[in-house]
């Protein structure tokens, strides 16, 4: 997970692209928590804004939403 702020000035924290591929690869129905950069477990692919079990932030994406999103890092 790298660290980024944005536009509003909050730190938020978006996967590597080796990490999303992998999931998406196998299927494996996770995502990522923007707020608190946890791995998400049983969230459909285009999921957006689902409540966070770790944090309780609703900033859970699927993996494939956030790679459509543009929102990994190398």
């Amino acid at each position: 997970m790298k660290a980024y702020t944005t536009k509003s000035g909050a730190v938020q924290y978006k996967p590597s692209f080796k990490s999303l591929e992998s999931h998406i690869k196998r299927s494996s129905y996770s995502g990522y928590c923007l707020s608190c950069g946890k791995l998400a477990h049983h969230v459909e692919p285009d999921a957006r804004q689902y409540t966070c079990v770790k944090c309780g932030k609703d900033k859970v994406y699927g993996s494939e939403e956030l790679m459509i999103m543009g929102l990994f890092h190398y």
